[in-house]
């Protein structure tokens, strides 16, 4: 811990080394309740399938359980992380569940604060051709009626039709997003649900392009 402090760049931010022995969430919790904790940052190996089951996932551990907001960092967007972070892309992903909406209103404060583009999406599972065009049009105005009209920021509406993890990753990458704003439930399993490969925050949260910021619902 104090050769990681010693060649860290921490000499002009006010900061407190924590080293503890227990059980990864409940020692967590335990400073989160002591500091008032705002924010958590926490990194990801990004496991996905086989090694996943068997390792588990720690960063889902711990967006799953946080009562505050996480801010994850993958092994793709840390490949970015020696460039200046500014969030002026803001993806804001939906299935218009209360959990995920729950994101929201962290989401346009980021996107207001920092003058950002807002681009809210929604993933629609494959319909047929025909379909697409009215489920589109349905799709983007429950987007559009998410917003308060008292928003301050530019905005953009995405509805995308593939697997939810893929449909958000590639508007990501598309649109050179800067963070991801999920909105996630917590799960009582949530031991079991760690080790389960197919959990879309988890996939998201492990192959993107930059941060990931989790609300839990």
């Amino acid at each position: 811990m104090k050769d990681f402090i010693a060649n860290s760049s921490f000499n002009a931010v006010p900061h407190e080394e924590v080293l503890q022995r227990g059980d990864l969430w409940q020692v967590i919790a335990g400073v989160i309740e002591k500091s008032r904790i705002d924010l958590i940052v926490v990194a990801t190996h990004g496991r996905h399938g086989l090694s996943k089951m068997m390792m588990g996932s720690a960063a889902e551990k711990i967006f799953r359980q946080s009562k505050c907001p996480v801010l994850t960092v993958g092994p793709e967007a840390a490949q970015r992380g020696r460039l200046a972070w500014e969030p002026k892309q803001i993806l804001f992903a939906t299935d218009f569940s209360t959990s995920s909406l729950h994101a929201l209103p962290h989401a346009l404060s980021l996107a207001e604060e920092n003058q950002a583009m807002l681009v809210l999406m929604n993933v629609v599972p494959l319909v047929p051709y025909q379909y697409k065009q009215t489920v589109e049009e349905t799709t983007r105005k429950k987007l559009e009626a998410l917003l308060p009209a008292a928003h301050s920021c530019a905005t953009d509406f995405v509805v995308n039709f593939d697997f939810p993890a893929q449909g958000i990753l590639q508007v990501a990458n598309d649109r050179k997003t800067d963070v991801i704003v999920l909105g996630v439930s917590r799960r009582a399993a949530i031991a079991i649900t760690s080790h389960l490969p197919w959990s879309v925050a988890s996939d998201v949260v492990g192959s993107a392009p930059c941060p990931v910021l989790t609300v839990r619902g």
